[in-house]
């Protein structure tokens, strides 16, 4: 087995992301790295209807895989038109932070994030069920206390677009 003086390094690399944001900075101030697992709630405004748009709320719980860049996580989605609900999501993702914004009261990071899962969409009497995939950019914005506010827009399929907003609590066991 032939390993590359590439691999190597990018290996070294990453394990030092890894180390580094936890390791080497004096444990002081209270950061979403030291607290790495957060638990939210989300409202949306989706197009999962054939009308047109449908409310959905739902709830997500994520971990840093590497603290400070990269989150997984489970989510999941009830959508409701009118008085019955029309789609159910659960989905598992997968969550870059691709910038980071360091401002004193709202800093935060800029994300991207991709989502595949499970879904079930209703309409009358007949239901279907299918997978889902999709895409979310949005903005973490982290306040005192460790509470979060998050808006986002996502696009993929069987939802077409939706935008909505989450806001959490940032913890550590």
């Amino acid at each position: 087995m032939k390993i590359s003086c590439y691999g190597i390094v990018l290996l070294c690399a990453l394990l030092s992301l890894a180390v580094s944001p936890a390791g080497a900075q004096e444990k002081t101030a209270k950061t979403d790295v030291d607290f790495p697992y957060t638990l939210g709630a989300a409202m949306e405004l989706n197009m999962f209807t054939r009308e047109g748009s449908s409310f959905g709320y739902g709830a997500a719980l994520d971990r840093y895989i590497i603290p400070g860049y990269i989150l997984g996580g489970l989510r999941g989605v009830l959508s409701v038109s009118g008085d019955a609900i029309n789609t159910t999501e659960a989905e598992v993702y997968l969550r870059l932070n691709m910038a980071k914004i360091d401002v004193p009261i709202i800093g935060g990071y800029v994300f991207s994030q991709f989502a595949w899962g499970f879904t079930s969409l209703r309409e009358e009497t007949n239901t279907l069920y299918t997978f889902s995939l999709n895409y979310t950019l949005g903005y973490r914005a982290f306040f005192l206390g460790g509470f979060y506010v998050e808006p986002y827009v996502r696009a993929g399929y069987p939802v077409r677009m939706a935008a909505g907003v989450s806001a959490g609590h940032w913890f550590n066991f």
